[in-house]
Formats: structure tokens, C-alpha cells, sequence
């Protein structure tokens, strides 16, 4: 869009428009620029949560082709009308191996006769084999077992 100006007959110099006659005063000229359309582009939504808080899970959002509309609104448009490669829709998420319960060696029997225990330690170790909370207790390992020393106790 132009505007009018004010200026000087002498010189041809811009002054200030209160020393203009206001109602000889043409209307601005309009003209119409940018009128093409803009190429359709991906529009993507946010990422969903990982399928899994460790040892890899998922990650999947919508992506679908679009053309901004003149009045600014997105219109979907078949996706082999955008010209740039399709973004992902999935992705790996949250890859740190789970923590995992560490068993010991099991001990001797308790007992040097008859039947006794054997016992071990069980830990839960994180991918750096720190100490962590985050096992399964359904699945810890048993820490104790019944023994027999394969000899009978002599009762004297």
C-alpha cells in the first residue's frame, strides 16, 4: 500500500501534511502483492509419552501435509503435495537399560549335618551398577534354600 504525501511545489520536498490541502488529498493506492499460495509444508504434533520408562520404548505423534489458508487457517492437503521428506512418526525413547536384580553366590550349608540353608545376597543394580529401588519384587530372586549336609546328625 502506498500513502500520499505532502510536498513542497517549489522544490518537490516532503513537508508536513497540515500544510496540505486535506480534501485534495488522494486516496492511497492499493496493490495487491503476495497473492500466491505458499507451498504446503509438515505440520507435526507433539510427541506421546515413551511406551516405557527404560530399556527402550516408543514414542509415535501425528504428521500430516498442510497449506495455510488465506484467511491463516491450516487445510490438509495429500501428503505427496509437501515437498520436503516426511518427519518421523516414531522414535525410540527412554533407551537406558532397566535396573535388574544381581544375585550372589549361594553360602555353605548352615549345618555340618542334617538340614541347614543356604543363603545369598540379592541387589538391585541400575545400568551403572548403583544401587536402585526401581525392580520388579515379583521377580527378586529367593535369598534362601534348604540344605541337607548329606550326613546325620550323630545324637551323642
Amino acid at each position: 500500500m502506498s500513502r500520499p504525501t505532502c510536498l513542497n511545489k517549489a522544490n518537490e520536498k516532503e513537508v508536513d501534511e497540515r500544510l496540505c490541502d486535506m480534501g485534495a488529498r488522494p486516496l492511497p493506492e492499493i496493490k495487491e502483492c503476495n497473492s500466491h499460495k505458499c507451498p504446503p509444508v509438515w505440520v507435526t504434533d507433539s510427541w506421546s509419552p515413551c511406551s516405557a520408562s527404560c530399556g527402550g520404548g516408543r514414542q509415535s505423534r501425528q504428521v500430516h501435509c498442510a497449506q495455510m489458508g488465506s484467511d491463516g487457517v491450516r487445510i490438509p492437503v495429500v501428503s505427496n503435495q509437501c515437498l520436503r521428506q516426511k518427519p518421523l512418526t516414531e522414535r525410540p525413547c527412554n533407551l537406558v537399560p532397566c535396573p535388574q536384580w544381581v544375585s550372589g553366590p549361594w553360602s555353605g550349608c548352615s549345618v555340618t549335618c542334617g538340614q541347614g540353608q543356604k543363603i545369598r545376597s540379592v541387589a538391585c543394580k541400575d545400568a551403572k551398577d548403583q544401587h536402585s529401588e526401581d525392580c520388579d519384587v515379583e521377580t527378586m530372586p529367593i535369598t534362601k534354600i534348604e540344605c541337607d549336609s548329606g550326613l546325620i546328625c550323630n545324637p551323642f
